[in-house]
């Protein structure tokens, strides 16, 4: 398992603070922070949380995710 940083952006980008959670996958480190199914391809508008590896300071590997519709 790996630890993540996870921003749920369901009130906007940088609105919430970043959560350190432990996942098998960012997607499912995601899934854990929204409490809701996400998937890995959505529309810009769309945005519901962005994870980043615990460490990556620089945030040079964010991944997006958005609601399932």
């Amino acid at each position: 398992m790996s630890a993540f940083q996870v921003q749920d952006c369901k009130s906007g980008p940088g609105k919430t603070p970043w959560v350190k959670v432990n996942g098998q996958s960012a997607q499912e480190a995601a899934e854990r922070v929204c409490g809701v199914k996400l998937c890995d391809r959505g529309k810009p508008g769309e945005l519901r949380a962005r994870v980043v590896r615990d460490g990556d300071l620089a945030r040079k590997e964010i991944a997006f995710y958005a609601d399932v519709m």
